[in-house]
């Protein structure tokens, strides 16, 4: 296979472990798929060679080009995702966990079920949530994070108590409760699976024929997205004496939200000793204009491996900046846009728009509907939001579903067309109903009956009673969406995040605004971070052309344009002509200034919220420094009920010492903790000022909450209880002789 200079010296690799750093378009699955076959070269049996990926799709397309570069059958070959090498794993080693092989993985609807039925019939343990607290899908995402951090229901809850959050408390109790209704009915899950693997690494005996030293080398994808649970799993591997392979790029991290540690790649040699690192830095996706753009934004990273994309492209590329008066607008001109570059040479197949959040395209999707251009939904994106809308999508996913009698959608269906064709000349209906219509025209079965409207609409009403089928109205037009039978490609519309890994001719980026992208719940200097890598990822989806629209004014409330737009552009990318002179320059005086006023909000955040708390005598106790090391880089991040924990207070079992607890409590009540003093202001705000009766009855109250919730657990831990009233009469001494002291 023909391989560039940095692919060949990334498949060439001699030490055992290798970090191959692949920016976006630089071949990284070719650089895969040239070890895999410089292994085969060195006689490495395929059977040896474990690949792990992240998605299905991802593993499909590398057995594929496995098998077309090496001739190579891959279809019983370890190449899959780390799930279905966890399954392998469990059903294997289930004598060493004690627990029965699983046959099925658990389907999310039946995990949704299973958390329902669990939380209805314990009211007592949801009575302090609120309703999207106890929403089950709410609750399975604790459920997963505790899991992903490799939490037993025991620990998760312990370290739910500790912080005295009601919400995590009351999650990790319904996690015990479900993982017990798992072990009885012997089901397993995607995330008990992995813990599972883990464990059962651990204490697999790194033997001739164990599992752990199966495979001599593992190559890994997308390593930049890699998890704890995950890289236990990698540990646990290694432990057989394998050798390790991964790629990825840290510039596209942008899961943190969801687990995923930036710092396995950022401090890969920290990890797994003296690995060889090799870097790929030719882009064949996208043009010089793109290339530059993504490495403008690029050089705004805080945390990164140094690397310089360089385009192998000659051709000539554009950027547009459009700016929009409301979000309308913006549909409109984005739609107009699209039109242009159809007219231009460019297949709507080639197209995308892409947003940071699934709501932001409602707007665009019903202009394309409306202007008769073909569009392709994904990621869940919105559309058709009004009552009546959703009302009439409903019964139109009834009427094609194959799992409701045919005799019924012969009847139902004609009359979902002929109502769609009345709603669509109606001028008295809403732009959403009316969008909603013309899909229904283009997609529905074209029989026509003379039932009238009163009749359709009739027969709708009653559609009511099957809402409960669907898991969304959503969720129903993209079946509805995937049912359509067309051969016009259409317009990709999803989110920045949907469209990691994928590309096209032409990307416009929508909703470029400083409360979108970054978004407005964006709070850390690494979020912040995070939300400049996912713009990295989007505009470097584009091959040749790039849009990036925002609008003046969204919601009726004006917005300022993203700090990001002043980070990529340089004047020569931008088309002649796409704004003026005197617009670009206001534009960008007002996109530099926003990125001033941010890094000055920047460095606030960053006193705020990531100084270290330094071990020094005069603000913290000696025994804690000598228990943990002067300069040990803890961080303040929770003022909140969570500070005790933030300053390293704990029950567990391998935390710190009784001397030690109460060293941290005294220096709390005392306020020894050095801090910035905005960090200072606000603990005292909480917790009330040092040395007073208020700040001791808070730390009291707070050990006393998670003192009660312990003891209130079916199987309670006995040594956090016995440490937490131990601690308890600390408090309660201290107080007592605090108050004589006041008399």
């Amino acid at each position: 296979m023909n391989l560039n200079t940095e692919q060949k010296a990334a498949a060439e690799v001699t030490s055992r472990h290798a970090l191959i750093l692949a920016g976006p378009g630089t071949g990284k699955t070719t650089a895969l798929v040239g070890r895999y076959a410089e292994l085969l070269k060195q006689d490495v049996p395929p059977s040896s060679i474990l690949c792990c990926t992240f998605a299905r799709k991802a593993a499909d397309e590398l057995k594929g080009r496995i098998k077309s570069s090496t001739g190579i059958a891959t279809s019983k070959l370890p190449i899959g995702t780390f799930h279905s090498l966890a399954n392998r794993a469990v059903k294997e080693l289930a004598p060493l966990l004690g627990i029965e092989p699983p046959k099925d993985v658990l389907r999310e609807n039946v995990r949704r079920k299973i958390i329902t039925e669990i939380r209805d019939a314990n009211e007592d343990i949801c009575k302090a949530l609120k309703f999207d607290q106890k929403r089950p899908s709410t609750i399975l995402k604790s459920i997963d994070d505790f899991r992903e951090r490799l939490l037993s229901p025991d620990n998760a809850l312990v370290e739910a108590s500790e912080s005295a959050d009601v919400i995590l408390i009351a999650h990790s109790e319904i996690y015990a409760l479900y993982d017990q209704h798992l072990t009885k009915h012997k089901l397993i899950d995607y995330a008990r699976m992995i813990q599972f693997a883990v464990r059962a690494f651990e204490l697999d005996a790194a033997g001739d024929k164990s599992f752990v030293s199966r495979y001599s080398h593992i190559l890994v994808d997308e390593f930049q997205d890699i998890n704890f649970a995950q890289k236990k799993m990698l540990d646990g591997l290694l432990k057989g004496g394998g050798a390790l392979w991964v790629v990825g790029d840290d510039d596209q991290a942008i899961y943190g939200w969801r687990g995923s540690s930036l710092d396995y790649i950022l401090n890969f040699d920290r990890y797994f000793a003296e690995p060889q690192i090799v870097a790929l830095t030719q882009n064949y996706r996208s043009t010089p204009e793109i290339v530059e753009a993504a490495n403008g934004l690029a050089g705004h990273f805080l945390q990164r491996r140094e690397k310089t994309l360089t385009a192998v492209s000659s051709k000539s590329g554009e950027i547009h900046f459009l700016k929009a008066g409301n979000e309308e607008d913006e549909a409109s001109k984005i739609t107009s846009l699209i039109k242009d570059l159809q007219s231009e040479g460019f297949d709507y197949g080639e197209m995308a728009v892409l947003a940071r959040t699934n709501a932001l395209p409602s707007d665009l999707v019903e202009e394309l509907i409306l202007e008769d251009l073909p569009v392709t939904l994904a990621d869940g994106v919105t559309a058709f939001d009004s009552l009546k809308a959703k009302e009439l999508l409903t019964a139109c996913a009834i009427a094609t579903s194959q799992t409701v009698d045919r005799t019924y959608n012969r009847k139902l269906g004609p009359k979902l067309f002929s109502f769609a064709k009345r709603l669509e000349a109606d001028a008295g209906w809403d732009r959403k109903v009316k969008a909603l219509a013309t899909y229904m025209v283009k997609n529905l079965p074209t029989s026509l009956s003379d039932d009238d409207l009163q009749t359709a609409a009739a027969e709708i009403e009653e559609c009511r009673d099957f809402l409960c089928k669907f898991e969304s109205a959503n969720t129903a037009f993209m079946r509805l969406n995937a049912k359509a039978e067309t051969s016009e490609s259409s317009i990709h519309v999803g989110t920045i995040h949907g469209a990691k890994g994928l590309e096209w001719d032409a990307v416009i980026i929508m909703g470029c605004e400083d409360d979108k992208i970054p978004h407005s719940l964006c709070e850390t200097p690494a979020e912040f971070e995070e939300e400049r890598r996912l713009f990295y990822v989007g505009i470097t989806r584009a091959r040749h052309f790039l849009g990036l629209s925002r609008a003046a004014e969204r919601d009726s409330a004006e917005k300022s344009p993203s700090p990001f737009l002043s980070e990529i552009q340089s004047k020569a990318t931008i088309k002649s002509g796409t704004v003026s002179d005197a617009e670009f320059s206001e534009m960008l005086a007002q996109m530099r200034k926003w990125g001033e006023e941010y890094d000055h909000l920047r460095q606030k955040r960053e006193e705020r919220e990531s100084a270290p708390i330094t071990a020094d005598p005069s603000f913290i106790s000696t025994t804690i420094a000598d228990g943990w090391g002067a300069g040990s880089g803890w961080q303040i991040r929770d003022t909140g009920n969570g500070f005790l924990k933030e300053v390293g207070y704990t029950a567990k079992v391998d935390g710190p010492s009784s001397n030690q607890r109460q060293a941290i409590l005294a220096d709390v009540f005392h306020g020894r903790i050095h801090m910035p003093d905005s960090i200072r202001e606000s603990v005292a705000e909480k917790w009330g000022t040092p040395n007073s009766v208020e700040r001791l009855r808070k730390i009291r109250n707070t050990i006393n909450v998670a003192l009660g919730t312990q003891k209130g657990r079916a199987q309670p831990s006995t040594q956090a209880i016995a440490k937490w009233e131990e601690d308890l009469g600390y408090i309660d001494n201290e107080l007592k002789t605090h108050l004589e002291d006041e008399e």
